[in-house]
């Protein structure tokens, strides 16, 4: 008898859990219109090919670092980015991080975009 409950209790469960998942919808999220971005494509290639000039080659024994490299790359930044600087807060942070904040319009849930500017070192004969 016990047994023929246990099983009805699952069946009821299992039956409710398929029901609610079969009438579930998400709620309707409404967001802003979207506005198209111009782009200069042929700026954002120089910059990116200007960035990568710079090697910014990172090695466990910091020793090693040529922090003059480092500090032309970051030298670069504002005057390629300038309204990146002007609207976010910037800090270094540690020996290479970069950390811009931009603050949202609304209290939403934040958002983490993340990138690396250093490379490992490499044998050039072997590339």
């Amino acid at each position: 008898m016990i047994g023929w409950l246990i099983l009805a209790a699952i069946l009821l469960f299992v039956f409710v859990l398929l029901l609610r998942t079969a009438r579930f919808r998400p709620a309707e999220q409404k967001y802003g219109s979207i506005e198209p971005v111009e782009v200069d494509a042929a700026r954002a290639v120089e910059h990116l090919a200007e960035m990568i000039r710079v090697p910014t080659v990172s090695h466990a024994d910091a020793s090693k670092m040529d922090e003059d490299t480092f500090d032309r790359f970051r030298a670069m930044l504002p005057q390629m980015y300038p309204n990146v600087f002007r609207v976010c807060s910037f800090e270094r942070v540690d020996h290479t991080g970069l950390l811009f904040c931009w603050k949202g319009g609304s209290d939403a849930a934040p958002a983490v975009l993340m990138a690396h500017y250093d490379v490992v070192p490499v044998v050039p004969e072997r590339w």
